[in-house]
């Protein structure tokens, strides 16, 4: 049998266009927890949650997008930002008939409890060895999976690779978290200096292995559409990353771009904007929003 990870391969659809609206209305966090995908210092002055609320409403002019993800942080004892953010955007969502996804942290369905995200679909955490020394995931955590999953949520786990995550997370461990999870995906840090090598990943994949023999599962556990195949051949995605094309990101300063972690394309003046934005740079010039993938510097091996 095969072991090679599985990477999800681009299904060509019908409709031109971005599928997935990304909002990241909001970089306001108390956490701080390092890597941070978002480069505060690569903002402008960040846009009021209305602004956004009008995004979805123009996007129902585009006739390819389906979903709205959308991206929160955890507030300071002082801020109602991304609750805010969370209540006024889903119930947009909701009046337009699109699907609602939050990408979250755990730490918000615990204060808020789960019946903040009834109007969601999908909920996503991140586990990192910053969040999750030793990779021990609290009880709570596995109780606010069930409750999400109960209120008709699907649940998925980022794992953000460290060489700490390489090296603590075995087969069992993933195994139960493949039983508790609908989807885990492996991602890679963006913006920083990775402390493994690609040696250090190679060895991961191999040990992990039997995961890829579980039929039941194959398809539970997707790698990062990031990990290009000139680092490792087996990865099934081409260079260019495909999936961009897919989605087109909100960020806070009301920039563009195909990738969250990538320079916008434009910046919309007005939500209003979004629409025709979408129609020029994904339908008549999609060269022009190509993603410039940040790099991925690994450690030199040994």
């Amino acid at each position: 049998m095969d072991n090679r990870p599985f990477s999800r391969p681009v299904v060509a659809t019908m409709t031109v266009g971005p599928r997935i609206l990304c909002l990241h209305p909001t970089t306001e966090c108390s956490e701080g927890s390092p890597p941070c995908y978002l480069r505060r210092d690569a903002y402008d002055v960040e846009r009021s949650i209305e602004f956004f609320q009008d995004v979805v409403r123009d996007a129902q002019a585009c006739d390819s997008i389906r979903e709205v993800v959308l991206s929160i942080n955890v507030d300071s004892e002082d801020s109602t930002s991304n609750r805010d953010a969370l209540r006024k955007i889903s119930s947009v969502v909701r009046d337009t008939g699109m699907r609602m996804g939050v990408t979250t942290d755990y730490e918000n369905v615990r204060k808020w409890g789960a019946a903040e995200f009834a109007a969601c679909q999908s909920v996503t955490f991140t586990v990192d060895e910053h969040r999750f020394p030793s990779l021990r995931l609290p009880t709570e955590v596995l109780e606010q999976i069930t409750q999400l999953q109960s209120e008709g949520c699907r649940v998925n786990l980022n794992l953000l690779l460290s060489k700490a995550m390489l090296e603590s997370l075995m087969v069992p461990r993933l195994k139960r978290w493949l039983g508790i999870a609908d989807q885990i995906y492996l991602r890679i840090p963006k913006h920083v200096r990775l402390d493994f090598t690609r040696a250090d990943m190679l060895a991961f994949f191999d040990r992990i292995s039997p995961i890829w023999e579980s039929a039941e599962k194959f398809f539970h556990l997707h790698v990062d559409s990031c990990i290009k195949p000139e680092m490792f051949p087996w990865n099934l995605l081409t260079t260019g990353c495909e999936e961009a094309a897919n989605l087109v990101n909100v960020l806070p300063d009301g920039g563009l771009a195909q990738c969250a972690l990538d320079d916008p394309f434009v910046r919309l003046a007005s939500a209003d904007e979004f629409s025709a934005a979408v129609s020029k740079f994904y339908i008549d010039e999609p060269d022009s929003a190509r993603p410039t993938c940040p790099e991925i510097e690994f450690l030199p091996n040994p």
